[in-house]
């Protein structure tokens, strides 16, 4: 019986459509409305198409590939041998036509703009041709009817347009292309990279989805004069190669040897170490080269300990030398920032306002890509003269810093498009572009987005951890850090719990679950200057590091009302649970809202059921009513398999000491007894959990 082909030169087609719509392509989509308009004509006998497919392998899967989704669908997905011969797909085409001429009923051709004419003028059969746009398309054969894609395709479907990745700027995102070429081209010790490598490259660096997308990408960072083209002659022919143009700073400036850029980068770092760890007391020398060696100009050890002793010299740093106990009596050396607030506030204001003008100017001009070092100056120039006193530079001084920001990387300097001035082609300028993945950016961000919302409160330590930020606490915030550390000293088993504290990595792990890591760092700090804990030192065993732990002083007030707040709760859920050990999550918070002695807010008060859950202390689950309820009720019950949960049910109800272990081994039995019919409460605890989700009992 006579059946219909159909035959896509995929290649042509997606190279003229992606060319004219700058889009992504949706192949399944493509290929399932391609199946869909030959079955109008019959049942479908042979489906093929041609393509260059490593071009659209993506950086995923193997099944997630467009060669793998079309096959899939049913196509054979052939490779086209000769992508510069357009011709190639139409012979093909006639080798697989002219065997079975007696066996088609209708052909479909589909392609970009290529109307086949050879294969046309051979063959009789009735034919469709399926083109992007039927103008300009001349076909000899005027008995082949001729369709336009859009008529086969729904556009809106099979099209979505081109993101740059995570939302950037187009400008940020050829940034960060030339920064991935140059960083590769290093590692090559190469002079450049061809098209097909750097489509590649951006696919495997997550960048591009596929390579025809990575392609578009790269044509246009050469039309704005983010990447260059040079031709160079290899062994196999004359290539075309890519390369940034980036502006390369000289191997040692002049200005890199001035004492005043030592010295930020030297406070910049130890403020950073610190920012990110604030229960640190001291830094030592190895954590200073660790951080140094990501972003700064210096070249070795020998240097950085030479800057550091000079530092220790003028008073920019602190030396504390610690002599080591047995077996290796290694000394200890301790850094500190030293008596240096006025030269941290300049390092820290200049490139503030580096990075604040910056931002002006290209929200003001946001066609531009880059601003020229020359307007930078000169708008830099205007506000330091209106700024106050002790932040004054003179203009050679302000492009000093500029070269010091772009050699460690805060700035991004390449060049722009030449330019006509007076009908005389210049040369092209120099750009400069912020580059938002560098530490000391991200730590002037956090600075800056706290001084924001929060006042800043000048309150030294005696460890002069630096200025303390007056975050807006809750009673709350304070119960849970107690609340942590006692859960963890009753269910761990090590050498910290025996000594009675908690290691601070520990802690910012298990509260960093629910909580932004710069207000755990707040609610740390206020509870140590509260005496809430203490933070200390603790002698490790021979051969390992100091540990840094939190110890909580039970005798404080707020460590005791929190422990009789938990308390309290646990008896209200045992009062209100049924006899299955059940409570509605309803009635619980009922009796919470009326209940002052959970806090005199009803946030706070309700805040203790989330802090329970958090801390899988309780159980809520969702459970569905029937249907002629049509409801969803939680339910809450207590975690009796936590050692916390049951240590303290046994000091409220100390003559109840048995039952408590027996409910934990059953509990233990059901879980072991689930079958995947049953609800499994650990898997409830990660569902979003809202006070307002719940409807109240029918």
């Amino acid at each position: 019986m006579a059946g219909v082909a159909i035959f896509v030169d995929y290649e042509n087609l997606t190279f003229v459509l992606q060319r004219r719509e700058y889009c992504r392509l949706r192949h399944q989509k493509i290929g399932e409305a391609l199946l869909q308009y030959a079955r109008q004509f019959g049942a479908i006998e042979q489906a093929t198409m041609w393509a260059e497919w490593d071009r659209f392998q993506s950086n995923k899967r193997h099944e997630q590939s467009a060669q793998a989704i079309l096959t899939a669908l049913g196509f054979d997905c052939l490779y086209l041998l000769r992508p510069s011969d357009r011709g190639y797909t139409e012979q093909a085409i006639l080798k697989k036509v002219q065997p079975r001429l007696n066996d088609l009923k209708q052909i479909i051709l589909v392609s970009g703009d290529y109307t086949f004419p050879e294969l046309l003028s051979q063959i009789d059969i009735p034919t469709s041709l399926v083109l992007l746009s039927k103008e300009g398309a001349f076909v000899a054969n005027e008995e082949v009817d001729v369709v336009e894609f859009a008529d086969v395709v729904d556009s809106d479907e099979v099209l979505s347009p081109l993101q740059t990745p995570h939302g950037m700027e187009p400008a940020a995102f050829y940034i960060w292309m030339q920064r991935v070429l140059q960083e590769e081209l290093r590692r090559r010790s190469w002079h450049g990279m061809s098209f097909h490598m750097l489509a590649r490259l951006l696919v495997e660096r997550n960048l591009c989805e596929e390579d025809v997308e990575a392609q578009f990408y790269i044509n246009q960072a050469v039309r704005e004069g983010f990447l260059e083209r040079s031709e160079t002659e290899l062994p196999t022919g004359r290539r075309i190669l890519l390369k940034p143009t980036i502006v390369e700073r000289a191997n040692d400036p002049v200005w890199s040897f001035d004492e005043e850029f030592r010295w930020a980068q030297l406070i910049w770092a130890l403020e950073m170490i610190l920012s990110r760890n604030p229960w640190w007391e001291y830094v030592t020398f190895s954590r200073l080269r660790e951080e140094l060696e990501k972003w700064s100009l210096v070249t070795g050890s020998d240097e950085l300990q030479q800057m550091v002793e000079e530092a220790v010299e003028k008073g920019i740093y602190k030396l504390n030398v610690e002599e080591g106990g047995p077996p290796l009596f290694r000394k200890k050396y301790k850094y500190t920032l030293g008596d240096v607030g006025e030269m941290r506030e300049k390092f820290r204001e200049l490139p503030l306002l580096i990075l604040q003008t910056m931002r002006g100017l290209l929200e003001l001009h946001p066609h531009w890509h880059g601003v020229s070092f020359s307007k930078l100056l000169d708008e830099l120039d205007e506000r330091v003269r209106h700024a106050e006193q002790k932040i004054w530079v003179d203009r050679q001084r302000l492009k000093d810093w500029c070269n010091f920001l772009v050699a460690i990387g805060f700035l991004h300097a390449f060049r722009g498009r030449p330019r006509v001035v007076d009908g005389e082609l210049r040369d092209p300028p120099t750009l400069l572009r912020i580059v938002p993945e560098h530490p000391w950016l991200q730590h002037l961000g956090k600075i800056t987005e706290e001084e924001s919302v929060v006042p800043e409160e000048e309150v030294h330590d005696d460890d002069d951890l630096g200025p303390k930020k007056d975050f807006t606490l809750r009673r709350l915030d304070y119960y849970r850090l107690i609340v942590v550390i006692e859960h963890y000293l009753h269910i761990s088993n090590n050498d910290a719990v025996v000594a009675g504290w908690m290691p601070m990595s520990t802690l910012f792990h298990v509260m960093g679950r629910s909580l932004e890591r710069s207000f755990c760092n707040a609610v740390v700090r206020s509870a140590r200057e509260k005496g809430i804990i203490e933070i200390r030192t603790h002698d490790p065993r021979p051969g390992q590091h100091p540990a840094r732990g939190a110890h909580l002083e039970l005798d404080h007030p707020d460590a005791v009302a929190a422990r009789k707040r938990v308390l309290r709760l646990l008896d209200i859920i045992q009062s209100v649970q049924d006899r299955n050990g059940v409570a509605e999550l309803y009635t619980l918070e009922a009796r919470l809202r009326e209940d002052p002695f959970f806090g005199e807010e009803e946030d706070e008060r309700l805040g203790w059921i989330e802090l329970m859950r958090e801390e899988n202390l309780i159980l809520v689950r969702p459970h569905t009513g029937t249907e002629d309820e049509g409801t969803t009720r939680y339910l809450c019950t207590l975690n009796f398999r936590d050692r916390y949960v049951l240590a303290l049910l046994e000091r409220l109800y100390p003559s109840s000491k048995g039952s408590f272990a027996s409910l934990a081994a059953a509990s233990e039995a059901d879980e072991k007894n689930t079958t995947e019919e049953d609800i499994d409460l650990d898997a409830s605890k990660s569902q979003p959990y809202n006070p307002s989700d719940y409807s109240k009992p029918n």
